[in-house]
């Protein structure tokens, strides 16, 4: 099932060397670990993204190219502390946001955090809306000095008419120019979500070297969808296409939990760093989902969403997929910095997984089938190891290498698990400080090489499975590139970040496609440039900043026939005005230029998504 345009699902948080966010590995931090999470808690409720960098094997088990996001919650403060906040944008966005933290007692041990958050959207597509309130609330209570428990829940409910699918492509590849505002959805898409999550963790000092934490979570995701949307090529002769319609229902539940004791140690005359740890996952998986194609056919020129809705077992007729899956988890991690010499560190780690997955299916319809898919790894060892030189007291150069594992949950067109996705990830850089501090820089060299990874097989089906094709774990693939960043206060009141990162990927073994680029809807190029710039003297109050977002061209091959997606560089402003000591006004102007492009190209059939056009949203915030 493809993403609606603007909502959030149930994926796991993670970015990767293969597509075009690049993450340098070497900095455990083993002062912190929250615990890493599968499903989407409430953003409301986020106060920080922490990132692992490089593969995630080592704390998580999975261990993807490029790293892992870990969403730290917002915690109670140590005071008392109130902000409000008012949103309203272009399209008829509006939002509002109460965050309100209080000590509770006397003695200042029992602290306590609220907040309610409600956003209101519609979009530049016509149709589209979406309503969300978020409540959460957390406590936190020091049981004696040294040793601290918090207990947190959120709650959040989504509402609206989605976009599903994008938009379609000509049979021969080419852009249909279509309205950005363009839906080919119908009036009666519906989705009825729910995220709702517990938390609970504890941390103990044992002395001052040593840690002991244990976190646990429960997360509850329900989603209810009944939509149209797009699911056929456009013949140029014809202008004609067809819209699919769907029913899907899931409910997605994982509980897990943390221990780990963290300290430092000393051996051989030097100070040296301990983690090691055991984490455990259970997700279950309860979905059901229909579709039948060419339920409305179409002239692309006098398209009208108010057609009939279908009843769930007209809907049926054409495939109803019932699947239960549960997975499981189980991992042992331990991961040392050894102070060799005075300039030299070396990291070192390794993880030991079990993983369990089962996957039950009901396939009625046109193509009814029964089938069951078991997967097992035991003892499954995933090695770290790193190497780091102090050069001078700002700059310091490393290598590393990372252990790939991933079991995956792609099917392939009889019904079977993929084997999971293994490899290695290389990189060497440098990293230091300039200015006494105030700006940091970094450059990498990254090499990643996958086998058995997950790709489309696009000789099945446009409807093989979940309204999309089967996949296929062909050949072996590799990424490589390099990446380089400076950001920090390059002179009062001037903050900056630029980064570069340049992305090349190919098949190392395939039948038809060895030497070709096996991700290239990834583009080769990505440049980021933020600033701001606070006023000087009388003018102090007023922030000033800007930046673009620029990438080269991709394109999607589907057969003899490429979906090409141009290069594009989009702007965005930013105006703060600090109103007085409690009140701030900020306006962001997004895509100022108001550049024409697509976000993403994933198919023919459908899968072109436009990015926004130029908006505005103006916020104002309160802090007492």
């Amino acid at each position: 099932m493809t993403s609606p345009a603007g909502y959030t699902g149930c994926n796991a948080i993670s970015a990767a060397r293969f597509g075009w966010f690049r993450l340098i590995p070497l900095n455990l931090d083993f002062s912190h670990t929250e615990g890493w999470v599968y499903l989407n808690p409430p953003q409301a409720i986020i106060d920080r993204a922490e990132v692992l960098r490089g593969a995630a094997g080592l704390l998580q088990g999975e261990g993807s190219p490029g790293g892992a996001v870990n969403l730290v919650r917002k915690r109670p403060l140590g005071t008392n502390a109130t902000t409000v906040e008012a949103r309203v944008g272009s399209w008829d966005r509006y939002g509002a946001q109460l965050d309100a933290s209080r000590v509770l007692n006397e003695e200042g041990t029992l602290r306590g955090r609220a907040l309610i958050d409600y956003e209101d959207h519609h979009s530049f597509m016509d149709y589209v809306n979406r309503r969300s309130p978020t409540v959460y609330g957390t406590l936190e209570y020091d049981v004696s000095a040294a040793t601290r428990i918090n207990f947190g829940a959120s709650s959040e409910e989504t509402r609206g008419r989605p976009s599903m699918n994008g938009l379609p492509r000509y049979a021969t590849g080419g852009d249909l120019n279509l309205p950005r505002s363009t839906y080919l959805g119908a009036t009666w898409n519906r989705q009825e979500s729910s995220n709702r999550g517990l938390y609970f963790d504890a941390a103990h000092q044992l002395n001052d070297d040593w840690k002991l934490q244990f976190t646990a979570m429960h997360l509850k995701e329900e989603h209810d969808l009944k939509y149209a949307g797009v699911n056929r090529a456009v013949n140029p002769a014809l202008m004609q296409s067809a819209n699919i319609v769907a029913r899907s229902i899931a409910d997605i539940e994982t509980s897990g939990i943390d221990a780990n004791l963290t300290g430092k140690f000393d051996a051989f005359g030097r100070r040296h760093e301990l983690v090691s740890g055991v984490n455990y996952t259970h997700t279950t998986n309860d979905t059901i989902y229909g579709f039948r194609t060419n339920y409305n056919i179409f002239g692309l020129n006098s398209y009208n969403p108010d057609f009939r809705e279908p009843t769930d077992a007209e809907i049926y007729t054409g495939t109803r997929e019932a699947r239960q899956g549960k997975a499981r988890q189980l991992g042992f991690y331990n991961a040392v910095r050894l102070q060799l010499t005075d300039p030299l560190k070396l990291v070192v780690g390794a993880r030991v997984s079990w993983f369990r997955t089962d996957w039950d299916t009901v396939t009625t319809g046109a193509a009814p089938s029964t089938s069951a898919t078991h997967s097992r790894e035991n003892a499954k060892v995933n090695p770290y190891a790193g190497l780091i030189y102090a050069l001078d007291p700002q700059w310091s150069a490393y290598v590393s290498y990372s252990d790939i594992f991933k079991p995956q949950s792609e099917l392939n067109e009889a019904g079977q698990l993929l084997k999971p996705m293994v490899g290695a990830n290389y990189e060497a850089g440098l990293k230091g400080e300039l200015m006494d501090g105030k700006v940091n820089a970094s450059f990498a060299l990254f090499r990643v090489d996958q086998k058995n990874r997950a790709q489309e097989d696009f000789s099945t089906s446009p409807t093989c499975r979940s309204d999309y094709y089967c996949y296929t774990d062909t050949g072996e693939v590799r990424s490589q590139g390099l990446d380089a960043e400076v950001s920090g206060e390059v002179a009062r009141h001037w903050n900056l970040f630029a980064g570069y990162t340049f992305n090349q990927t190919k098949y190392l073994k395939d039948v038809s496609s060895q030497g070709l680029s096996f991700n290239s809807y990834t583009p080769k190029h990505l440049f980021r440039l933020w600033s701001t710039y606070q006023l000087p003297g009388e003018w102090n109050a007023i922030t000033l900043g800007g930046g673009v977002n620029a990438q080269s061209g991709s394109y999607r091959q589907i057969g003899a026939v490429r979906a090409t997606n141009g290069g594009r560089a989009v702007w965005n402003a930013l105006v703060k005005y600090q109103i007085n000591r409690h009140w701030t006004a900020a306006l962001n102007v997004n895509n100022v230029f108001d550049k024409r492009y697509y976000s993403s190209v994933t198919a023919l059939v459908n899968g072109s998504y436009y990015g926004d056009p130029r908006n505005v949203m103006l916020t104002l915030r309160g802090a007492f």
